[in-house]
Parts: C-alpha cells; structure tokens; sequence
C-alpha cells in the first residue's frame, strides 16, 4: 500500500526543487571585468566601453573570461540625439574589437554592435 503522506511530500520536494532552479542561475553583473557595460548575446557576453570617441568591444565566454573567435568580425552603429553613425570594429587580440567615431563624445549615446563569425549567428548588443 502507498503512502500517500510519503508520496505527497516527495512531490513537494521534487516541485521546489525545479522551482529553486533558476534562483541559483549566476545574474549577469552590471559592469564586465574591464569596467564597461555587459550584455549577453547567446554563448558569450559582450563589454561596451566608450571613451571619449573611441569605442572597445570585448568578446567574454559565460564565465566574463577573454576569448578569441577566429574569423569575427566587427560593426557598431551609434545614435546620438539624431545624428547616426555606423563604424567598423578592428579586430585586436583575444577578442578585443576597436573602433572611434566622428560623433560629439558628449551626451547620450545609443550603441548598437554587431560581431559576426563565419557560419555563425550574429552576436548582438545594445
């Protein structure tokens, strides 16, 4: 014979333990290990720093940890009240992207960047 009390419980157990589940997921930090803004894309997280007109992409594995895709390559498109610009990332070593732009280096600044590797799916941050 089945008890139920046993049973019951064992459903409660079960049932927290897959609600718990994404309460122990790492949140992704405000800021990356070089001090911009992180976004995640996919596989990877994606660090925005911009400096004056100089704009630095870093491509970071889960784990905010330098990684270097063979073949990425780089575009950022930037909006500053109405003026627009697109710029093409360089690619630097271990998965740095640089780039500097001809808009005012004061204001609000959208950015928008897009790292492309070949047979891949576009990486996307804002």
């Amino acid at each position: 014979m089945v008890n139920f009390r046993v049973l019951t419980f064992a459903m409660c157990l079960c049932a927290g333990a897959v609600l718990a589940l994404p309460a122990y997921a790492d949140p992704l930090p405000e800021k990356g290990p070089n001090g911009g803004l992180l976004r995640e894309s996919g596989e990877h997280h994606i660090e925005l720093l911009v400096k004056g007109q100089a704009l630095t992409v870093h491509l970071l594995d889960h784990k905010n940890k330098a990684t270097s895709e063979a073949g990425v390559t780089g575009k950022a498109t930037l909006s500053a009240g109405t003026a627009k610009e697109s710029i093409t990332l360089t690619a630097q070593a271990n998965g740095v992207f640089v780039g500097t732009s001809k808009l005012p280096a004061t204001g609000p600044l959208q950015v928008d960047v897009v790292l492309t590797a070949p047979n891949e799916p576009p990486l996307l941050a804002s």
